[in-house]
């Protein structure tokens, strides 16, 4: 809303990529206005000019009635103008803050997590703590409401005030999401959470803090993402717990059909494939380790892998080899071994 806002606030200022800087400097947002101008994407000839004048933030460039005015100076010409113009348009379009200079200040998202805890109340900090499980395990809104006297309703809002504090006064939340919006874009494997900080060490700390960091995921990413659990490890995905036990599901019922005897079990991995959203095909290979524990696969006389059954014994298995195949047996295939 913020960038929104004050895109809308200089857009009279800004015609094409040709407009006066100190015209613009005057309407900014504040946001840009204190933007330090050794932060920016400047030219060093540029950078030079204005440090020289003692020109520290763009705010101070709305000193002067036009950007015009800057031609008298030494080493400043047009080119400088256009520099300048260019980098205010990517400090707007970056808006408040930059995230690398964000990250550059934190060291981790345990640690600023840990900072803006202790910008609560006590009462906010001691309840979110313990959501959270910093202290031990994740507590109930009924266990910490028995520690209150209050209700659980209560809690939940003393606790949805302070996860708005939270994630409205400080942008690691941004961070957040940007960094994992990157490592979901396109994983070629299931992102364990606790193999998270080898991909970004901006997440160290996280494998000893994973209640921690599913409630921070949840809390501020739960419409686009999810930490999920699937046979006691945690993983970050683009869906949802619910989703995945119905996938799960739905591709166990699939491999317990009889119509798939007698297929190729390409053909049945493809089924189970599709059990998948498209954004989290990363989970193939895990999702068909837990489905085909119990398959039974032979092969016929071309070496195709076939699907005999799920769950059925060595003389039911040597019985629907004679049926279902053309040419001769060999050794049946147990899951996949």
């Amino acid at each position: 809303m913020r960038v929104s806002l004050g895109r809308y606030l200089v857009r009279s200022t800004i015609e094409g990529r040709e407009f006066d800087i100190c015209d613009f400097a005057r309407k900014c947002p504040p946001w840009i206005g204190s933007r330090e101008l050794d932060t920016m994407e400047l030219s060093v000839r540029a950078k030079n000019v204005y440090r020289n004048k003692g020109f520290k933030v763009v705010g101070d460039l709305g000193k002067f009635p036009s950007g015009t005015s800057f031609l008298a100076f030494q080493n400043y010409g047009a080119t400088s103008i256009r520099d300048t113009q260019e980098a205010l348009l990517v400090a707007l379009a970056e808006g408040p803050v930059g995230l690398a200079e964000e990250a550059k200040r934190s060291s981790n998202l345990i640690d600023s997590l840990r900072t803006a805890i202790e910008g609560l109340s006590e009462r906010e900090k001691d309840i979110v703590c313990h959501r959270m499980g910093m202290y031990d395990s994740p507590q109930t809104l009924e266990q910490i409401g028995e520690v209150y006297n209050v209700t659980r309703e209560r809690i939940r809002q003393i606790e949805k005030k302070a996860t708005n504090k939270l994630m409205d006064n400080y942008f690691w939340d941004d961070l957040l999401e940007k960094k994992i919006s990157a490592i979901l874009e396109s994983p070629s494997f299931p992102i364990a959470v606790t193999g998270i900080e080898a991909l970004d060490i901006w997440f160290a700390g996280v494998s000893e803090n994973v209640p921690l960091f599913t409630y921070v995921v949840t809390a501020k990413l739960g419409e686009r993402y999810s930490v999920i659990t699937i046979e006691n490890l945690s993983y970050l995905s683009c869906f949802n717990q619910e989703s995945w036990e119905a996938i799960l599901s739905n591709a166990k019922n699939l491999i317990r059909s009889t119509t798939l005897n007698g297929k190729t079990e390409a053909y049945v991995k493809s089924l189970v494939s599709n059990q998948l959203p498209e954004n989290g095909r990363e989970f193939f290979d895990l999702l068909w380790s837990i489905c085909s524990r119990n398959c039974q696969f032979v092969q016929n006389e071309l070496g195709e892998s076939i699907f005999v059954g799920s769950g059925r014994g060595a003389e039911d298995v040597f019985m629907l080899c004679l049926r279902v195949l053309t040419g001769p047996c060999t050794i049946p295939k147990f899951g996949n071994a």
